[in-house]
């Protein structure tokens, strides 16, 4: 019994820490997180961006469809729009 008499204080003194190190580290996150969304783009134009860079590489692969993907570009505006 004494044993764990001394263990159960030990447990307690070293949980107390690890919590406080915990909530410090989520806090930054936290913060991290925030800054970070705050210099995303917006939906719309992150979407447009990856359509551009797919239909780039699409042109760079079949010269011969460029014609087709302008059409394509010309639908994805109108449904941006």
């Amino acid at each position: 019994m004494e044993i764990l008499n001394t263990i159960v204080p030990v447990n307690r003194m070293i949980s107390i820490p690890m919590k406080m190190m915990l909530q410090n580290f989520m806090n930054v996150l936290m913060v991290f997180h925030m800054i970070l969304n705050v210099h995303q783009t917006p939906y719309s134009m992150q979407k447009e961006k990856l359509v551009l860079s797919v239909r780039k590489k699409k042109t760079y692969n079949l010269p011969r469809n460029q014609n087709h993907n302008h059409n394509h570009k010309n639908n994805i505006e109108k449904l941006v729009m």
